[in-house]
């Protein structure tokens, strides 16, 4: 597949973000932090809240735009957990950071009163796996300015059933269609979209809306594809354990930019901007010298 530089950055974006702006003028980084004890890849490793900022800071020096915090796990076996769980694993890291300089910060919540608790802690993102389908998360942001990224839940073929059995971008565009258009209509503004790769889809279909990202570009709002150490890449690469997928990872990252994808979520962040790097670095040199 041939990429030309016009189809790896499209359209740039600018996102308000509680009066921070996020300036996507080319591929975006955020970086994952899961601080649960059962995440799929690194549950476990930052309970503790000062090993959580040193991977925050660590981030941040390896070149994070977005940092993603979420306090409770939601692969297929875990059990959710109470609000006052999920703010206790979360308020003594976002009682530490800095809201104003560096990188941004994304809360990974479904759950109502924990956004309202960390946006009065000043996070500038909510991430909603259930793609704010709750009414009350969306009251739950309503004045406050805040962006959001609106992932396509896990059961959309149930709502939106596809065209074809194999069209799962048909599903997920009928999603975004619908729920863009709601949250318009109630004045949320800064909106970022994310297909849900991984969310109860095959190999093929994670495969596929990869593929067909450049489907979503007609919403004129920035794309965000969390591809990191999934299932998918293991069943391809044959890697069972999460950690040792970077290089099926980075490769899938990196053609999903070249795809459109303006942000990535990953748990590498170091590799991925490497993986991002060089793909810019031969689109741009192979134009200048063929021109």
């Amino acid at each position: 597949m041939n990429f030309s530089k016009d189809q790896v950055y499209k359209k740039s974006f600018s996102v308000n973000c509680r009066g921070r702006k996020l300036q996507i003028d080319n591929t975006k980084i955020m970086g994952v932090l899961n601080v649960t004890p059962n995440s799929f890849s690194d549950g476990g490793d930052f309970l503790e809240p000062e090993l959580a900022i040193e991977k925050i800071d660590k981030m941040t020096a390896e070149g994070a735009d977005i940092i993603d915090i979420g306090g409770e796990s939601t692969h297929p076996d875990s059990v959710p957990i109470s609000d006052v769980e999920e703010l206790k694993r979360l308020t003594p890291i976002l009682e530490r950071l800095d809201f104003d300089k560096g990188p941004l910060f994304s809360v990974d919540t479904r759950k109502p009163t924990v956004t309202r608790e960390v946006l009065k802690a000043g996070v500038h993102i909510v991430n909603d796996i259930n793609g704010f389908t709750d009414e009350e998360m969306i009251d739950s942001v309503l004045g406050t300015n805040v962006a959001l990224l609106v992932m396509c839940p896990g059961k959309v073929k149930e709502i939106y059933p596809p065209t074809k059995k194999s069209n799962i971008e048909d599903s997920v565009h009928a999603f975004f269609e619908s729920k863009l258009a709601e949250l318009k209509n109630k004045g949320l503004g800064s909106i970022i979209i994310d297909p849900g790769i991984g969310f109860d889809k095959s190999k093929y279909e994670n495969i596929k809306l990869v593929n067909e990202l450049g489907k979503f570009k007609d919403f004129n709002v920035p794309v965000a594809i969390g591809i990191s150490r999934k299932g998918f890449i293991g069943s391809i690469t044959n890697e069972e354990i999460p950690r040792d997928r970077l290089i099926g990872s980075i490769v899938t990252e990196t053609f999903a930019a070249a795809n459109g994808a303006n942000i990535i979520r990953t748990h590498d962040v170091k590799h991925s901007l490497q993986g991002l790097n060089m793909l810019n670095s031969l689109i741009n040199n192979y134009k200048e010298n063929t021109n």
